[in-house]
């Protein structure tokens, strides 16, 4: 087993038989964004050099996971919204690129890359998933320079992400290593469900992807947000089928669900309230903020793990309009676009639904001043 430095916000365990880390910050989706950089990783000692080949056994309890080699990066088991990108290792391109990058959860799932000279392939339980002879480092006059002096290997993931990794080697070899083409290779998942022109999604196709369990969670959920009296929510459904929305305008919250076929995240917290003239691109999480403060009196540490699952800003400006502050017992957290982000457990769906709740006991929702 490689040994690894952790960098940044990364809670990490390593033992003889595995490698288990989250990260426990956000990263952003696009890493060479002006700004933008991943910031929490683990890297391993020494650098490598091409051509090598990355052969690994890893689980996740979520999507999404990161291989980084040098400048390039290749995203794994990403839902279908997030920029899936395979990143030049010597001139990266920045531009998502979308491949089959898909692997069942929680299930030991055997990755390996390789980087020749002239090729490149990537396989998933010894499926080709990507070949390409026609990468930017292959012809980069930058790249006998880089090669040289060795390319770092990092890994990351989104926040929050546990990722356990039974067995990972790197083989730096003096020839290119020998690719055997696959004819075969599975599409890209780009989108949540298939519909015909014109067709309109239905709730029960949305998340007819999803696990039984999930799926149940997810129409329980449905059920107490569309019947609780004490704050409105109105759903509803994108055009696409991808997401579903609840927004309650009166209490300035709304609450997603992302489907991605057997995948899926979902969020909470207040709003930007754009189509409001008087209060046009601005938040008010004064409801939210009480509930929170109410809530931490009775239950600190269920509090303070809400606040853990908040979205950081990671490439934001400090006046960016979309950045909200909650101030709980003394405490200022920010969160991008006010959201907290969950993950598939029925134990998060919960924790949406104990919040509400404690929003709704207050009648924030029939609150004349906030219609």
């Amino acid at each position: 087993m490689l040994k690894f430095i952790s960098k940044g916000d990364v809670n990490v365990c390593q033992t003889p038989d595995y490698l288990k880390f989250a990260v426990a910050s956000s990263i952003p989706s696009h890493f060479h964004k002006e700004g933008a950089v991943c910031r929490h990783y683990l890297e391993a000692e020494g650098v490598y050099r091409l051509p090598l080949r990355i052969d690994m056994t890893v689980s996740l309890d979520a999507p999404v996971f990161h291989v980084m080699l040098g400048g390039g990066r290749i995203s794994f088991a990403s839902t279908w919204d997030y920029n899936r990108r395979i990143e030049d290792i010597a001139e990266p391109h920045y531009k998502p690129l979308f491949f089959p990058d898909h692997f069942p959860l929680n299930a030991r799932t055997q990755i390996s890359i390789i980087y020749n000279i002239k090729a490149m392939q990537i396989l998933i339980n010894g499926e080709q998933r990507y070949y390409s002879t026609r990468e930017k480092y292959m012809k980069a006059a930058i790249f006998n320079e880089l090669n040289a002096a060795g390319f770092l290997l990092r890994l990351s993931a989104r926040k929050r992400t546990e990722v356990t990794i039974y067995q990972i080697k790197v083989t730096e070899s003096e020839t290119d290593f020998d690719i055997k083409k696959q004819d075969f290779m599975p599409e890209p998942i780009t989108r949540n469900i298939d519909l015909r022109k014109g067709e309109k999604p239905a709730f029960e196709a949305v998340i007819g992807g999803l696990p039984d369990e999930i799926r149940s969670k997810v129409v329980e959920t449905d059920s107490f947000l569309r019947s609780y009296k004490p704050i409105k929510f109105r759903r509803t459904l994108e055009k696409n089928g991808n997401k579903i929305t609840y927004l309650a305008s009166a209490a300035g919250v709304s609450y997603m669900v992302m489907p991605s076929r057997d995948v899926m995240g979902h969020s909470f917290g207040s709003y930007i309230q754009w189509n409001v003239k008087e209060s046009l691109g601005k938040h008010d999480a004064t409801p939210l903020t009480d509930a929170l403060n109410r809530l931490a009196e009775a239950d600190p540490d269920f509090v303070a793990r809400i606040l853990s699952y908040r979205s950081d800003c990671t490439g934001c400006s400090p006046k960016c309009i979309c950045r909200v502050d909650y101030k709980v017992q003394g405490k200022t957290v920010s969160a991008c676009h006010g959201k907290f982000e969950f993950k598939m457990a029925s134990s998060e769906f919960d924790d949406v639904m104990h919040i509400i709740k404690e929003m709704g006991r207050v009648g924030t929702g029939d609150d004349p001043r906030r219609t």
